[in-house]
């Protein structure tokens, strides 16, 4: 996170990318007071059946926001899946596209963050 801050890259939690732009991407973006910060990474170990105590309930509050980026790093779902990068790859979305991550191939947090640390340096 300290990284992150240093070199004013932008956490943002309860969005959705709506669409890539040459200099920028549209995000659909959950604007309530209730959305958690994403610098708080943690969550209590509960069994799927107990519902958190202290769990927020949060207020959806959705608005397209306008983002300067110069760089898309997607991160989506916890399975297996390459049909996004496929579709890039095919409709030629940015000069040069990656995978990595578990749509490359399946593992685990450890291995995930030492991929992506590896890919990132490389850009």
């Amino acid at each position: 996170m300290e990284r992150f801050d240093r070199n004013g890259v932008q956490l943002l939690n309860c969005a959705r990318l709506k669409s890539i732009q040459e200099r920028s991407v549209t995000l659909i973006r959950n604007m309530s007071h209730t959305v958690p910060d994403p610098r708080v990474s943690w969550a209590p170990l509960l069994p799927d059946n107990i519902k958190n105590p202290f769990g927020q309930h949060i207020t959806v509050e959705e608005r397209d926001v306008e983002v300067a980026a110069d760089l898309v790093v997607l991160a989506v779902g916890m399975r297996p899946n390459n049909t996004l990068y496929d579709d890039c790859l095919s409709r030629q979305a940015a000069p040069e596209v990656r995978n990595i991550g578990d749509s490359f191939a399946v593992g685990r947090v450890f291995e995930a963050v030492r991929s992506g640390d590896a890919m990132g340096r490389s850009l």
